[in-house]
């Protein structure tokens, strides 16, 4: 037998979907709500889900009524999936309302939903305007509900018609029924927590704090309890700042007495590093401005084909989770007072390349939860071993010196190389014949040039101001 649902359209023509019912079971499928089952987020949040199709065949299109529980979500917005829209095709998607009203699912206004949310349901139909339907698992449609009360409810998937003798439910491009099972959603009460109190054990301790970092940095999947007491500012997320506002608790000063804002700037940065395959270096994340800093959220992105973390370490006052399962990433969090180091983070250098060390997701706060805006200065690794852009002579170090200083460089090609030292009269005082080098960055102590001090005789120079150059086979500098 047949069941054609005739959709009337305020463009005057008539949308019809073929449904041929048949006894025997052409396809097995599901139609289910993911997520299955998920905490309710607290009032006023957010709560997502998705209307999929598993494992169907040949499939072209569907219809379904979806049941909510009004008095606990409100339905927001609505979109349609893009399972049927693969391949580019064009789709013809339906909402219908308990009260008769049905519009394309884009036309859907603040009107519709209101019809929507006061009956606590909605029909959804789509058609793929083809001759060919298609295979797999996708999402039919994405709906966002707004909370408006916390507690347990369901999300049902039903046939749309009265009639328990019909499911047309999916149907494939020959109008056959894609009988499937149909698979909704359950919404879970929040867990009663006691905001702090991360590890339930009945004390809030700086331990808790830590392990609100932990979860931040995600060291730690938190069960339900956990990240209940963990959020401290109920925003659907754990960061550093919660880990503040549990130091907070834990000292007694409560809540910020001031509503958060954004105010003061600090740089957050990390140096630029050279080395060879096989080395190691260290380098150090620093802030400066840090004695306004409370606690932040930092990834920091780098080559893992150049460079491979061994060690991250920080002062010991300050809690810190650090996060380096990931090859490419790291992730930090941390609170409490710090100096304008942050921390050291320790490479092995596995090949003579370059790689960027590139500040991501950066968040910082005060003591009173105040997030601080942040410049993000990143830094940059080469292998001593690569040829440098351009050749040039650069700024010896230390500078004023005494008795000795180090005069740093970089080739483009190999060389012989010279360095001359000159006093303010421009008399030659010395002549430093390095030999031949081949290109690279010449910048660390062990590489540079050596000035011990005296000149050609091997007398000690008098204080005074002393220029060098450099000279090379296709370049000279002073």
């Amino acid at each position: 037998m047949f069941k054609i649902l005739e959709v009337k359209m305020k463009y005057c023509w008539t949308f019809y979907i073929i449904l041929l019912m048949i006894a025997s079971t052409a396809y097995s499928a599901t139609v289910f709500v993911d997520p299955n089952s998920q905490t309710s987020p607290a009032v006023g949040k957010t709560l997502s889900i998705s209307i999929k199709a598993k494992e169907v065949s040949d499939f072209l299109g569907f219809q379904f009524e979806l049941n909510f529980d009004k008095t606990a979500i409100k339905m927001i917005s609505v979109e349609e999936g893009s399972f049927l829209k693969s391949e580019g095709v064009d789709t013809l998607p339906l909402l219908s309302t308990k009260s008769g009203k049905t519009v394309l699912l884009w036309e859907t206004t603040a009107d519709i939903l209101t019809d929507v949310n006061n009956a606590g349901a909605v029909t959804f139909a789509n058609l793929r305007i083809s001759d060919k339907g298609v295979n797999g698992t996708g999402t039919l449609i994405a709906i966002n509900f707004e909370v408006i009360n916390a507690k347990e409810s369901k999300i049902e998937i039903k046939n749309a018609f009265d009639d328990p003798k019909i499911n047309p439910v999916l149907v494939n491009s020959n109008s056959v029924e894609i009988q499937c099972d149909l698979v909704g959603g359950t919404i879970a009460q929040p867990p009663v927590c006691v905001k702090g109190d991360v590890n339930n054990d009945g004390n809030i301790r700086a331990n808790d704090a830590i392990l609100a970092l932990r979860i931040s940095a995600e060291l730690l999947i938190p069960d339900a309890q956990q990240f209940c007491a963990a959020d401290m500012n109920n925003d659907g997320q754990v960061r550093a700042n919660d880990a503040i506002a549990i130091l907070r608790k834990v000292a007694g000063l409560g809540a910020p007495d001031r509503s958060l804002f954004v105010k003061d700037i600090v740089n957050v940065r990390l140096d630029d590093t050279y080395g060879v395959a096989g080395q190691s270096i260290t380098v150090p994340l620093k802030i400066d401005g840090s004695n306004i800093v409370a606690g932040g959220d930092i990834s920091i992105t780098y080559d893992s084909s150049v460079l491979r973390v061994i060690d991250v370490s920080s002062n010991p006052d300050v809690l810190m989770a650090v996060n380096t399962n990931d090859l490419g990433i790291i992730k930090i969090a941390f609170a409490g007072p710090s100096d304008d180091k942050l921390a050291d983070i320790k490479f092995n250098i596995i090949s003579d390349n370059a790689s960027s060390l590139t500040i991501k997701n950066l968040e910082l706060y005060e003591s009173n939860l105040s997030k601080i805006k942040a410049k993000k200065i990143d830094g940059f690794f080469s292998s001593y071993e690569m040829p440098a852009k351009e050749t040039a002579l650069l700024q010896n170090f230390p500078n004023p010196f005494n008795p000795e200083t180090w005069i740093p460089y970089q080739l483009k090609s190999d060389s012989e190389v010279i360095i001359k030292i000159y006093s303010a009269t421009g008399e030659l005082v010395r002549e430093l014949n390095l030999g031949h080098k081949p290109a690279g960055i010449y910048i660390s102590q062990d590489r540079s040039a050596y000035w011990d001090g005296k000149d050609k005789f091997g007398i000690p120079v008098s204080s005074g101001v002393y220029f060098y150059t450099i000279k090379t086979k296709d370049f000279s500098a002073v």
